[in-house]
């Protein structure tokens, strides 16, 4: 079959397989923009750069927003990196990452026989290591910021209050909602409100 035949074969498909769909081609934007996984948090960072808070304001406000509202994109139990350039061109790098509990040690997910124990590093309070997120937007917001902490917390603080889930999120948490309980116990609230 030559090569022309297999354009022609090829094009309907790619063509009846794309759905239309109006795009916007073009944002602009005067004095700054926040865009992450979800809705509320970018609105918790927009908020802060119209009270006056810089880039860096708006960052941190935006993560704790995450951690709140969608913990997989941001977390406060674990932790991250931070390469940011400053208006005055300078380039700034924060490792925050999370590290090993002090008491770790390289036989800890074995058995007495040296035998790897299944799930230990995955599972339960020896799979998590010691946070950095908080630290490090801590750091970030003393050397950076311009607005208080309290400011860019309390937003995060409402939103933990509670909010309609996504269907995503709601799927999510039944899907995982066993392995919560399994490790939380049954009266883990996350699950009960979830499952509610």
């Amino acid at each position: 079959m030559s090569s022309y035949k297999i354009f022609f074969l090829l094009v309907p498909v790619l063509f009846f397989g794309c759905k239309k769909e109006k795009v916007q081609k073009e944002f602009r934007f005067q004095n700054g923009a926040v865009s992450c996984a979800h809705p509320l948090a970018s609105e918790i960072g927009v908020d802060i750069l119209k009270k006056g808070g810089n880039a860096f304001d708006a960052a941190i406000a935006t993560q704790f927003a995450l951690a709140a509202c969608f913990p997989n994109a941001g977390n406060l139990a674990g932790g991250g990196f931070m390469l940011a350039r400053t208006a005055n061109g300078e380039y700034h790098f924060l490792d925050f990452r999370e590290t090993a509990p002090a008491l770790a040690h390289k036989e800890m997910y074995l058995d007495e026989d040296g035998e790897v124990i299944k799930n230990a590093s995955t599972l339960g309070a020896l799979a998590v290591g010691v946070p950095g997120t908080i630290d490090g937007l801590w750091e970030a917001h003393q050397r950076f910021g311009s607005l208080g902490w309290k400011k860019l917390v309390d937003a995060s603080i409402e939103i933990s209050k509670g909010y309609v889930m996504s269907s995503r999120e709601v799927f999510l948490s039944n899907k995982y909602s066993e392995e919560l309980l399994e490790q939380n116990g049954e009266d883990f609230f996350l699950v009960k409100q979830g499952s509610q």
